[in-house]
C-alpha cells in the first residue's frame, strides 16, 4: 500500500511541475504589481529655477521658468526636498546664489510636490572668431 501512495505523490507533483511550467506568463502576471511598473516621479527641466526659503532656511516653494520667453509653473516642495548642484547639497545660503540658474526639477506625479532640485552648471560656448 505504500508503493502506489508514494507513485500517486509523486505524479501529483509532476503534474503541478507542468501546470506551472505551461503557463508561466499567468503565474508571473500574479506576481508583478503592474502599479509600481508607472513612473512615480517626472522630471521638469527649466531654464531658470528659483527656491523660495523662509527665514528657517525651509524650502518653501520652488519655481521655475523664471527666464525669459520660459512657462513659469510654481511647485510646493516635499518635507525632505533635496537642493542640489554638481552632486553637493546646498545649504539655504547656497541655493539663493543659485536662484535664476537652469535645473531640473524632480516632481512627484501624484502629489505634484517637488522632491528634488538639481542645479546645472553653465557652460557657455566659445564663439568662432570666423
Amino acid at each position: 500500500m505504500t508503493v502506489p501512495k508514494s507513485i500517486h505523490q509523486f505524479a501529483i507533483r509532476i503534474l503541478a511541475l507542468f501546470i506551472l511550467a505551461a503557463s508561466p506568463g499567468a503565474f508571473a502576471e500574479r506576481l508583478i504589481d503592474k502599479s509600481e511598473m508607472r513612473p512615480t516621479i517626472n522630471v521638469v527641466e527649466s531654464g531658470g529655477v528659483s527656491v523660495v526659503t523662509n527665514s528657517a532656511g525651509e524650502v518653501v516653494q520652488v519655481v521655475t521658468g523664471v527666464c525669459e520667453g520660459c512657462e513659469r509653473r510654481s511647485f510646493l516642495p516635499e518635507r525632505n526636498v533635496r537642493v542640489m548642484f554638481e552632486g553637493q547639497q546646498l545649504s539655504a545660503a547656497g541655493s539663493d546664489s543659485m536662484n535664476g540658474a537652469p535645473a531640473f526639477v524632480g516632481v512627484r506625479v501624484n502629489s505634484g510636490m517637488a522632491t528634488s532640485v538639481e542645479f546645472r552648471k553653465v557652460v557657455k560656448e566659445r564663439q568662432n572668431a570666423n
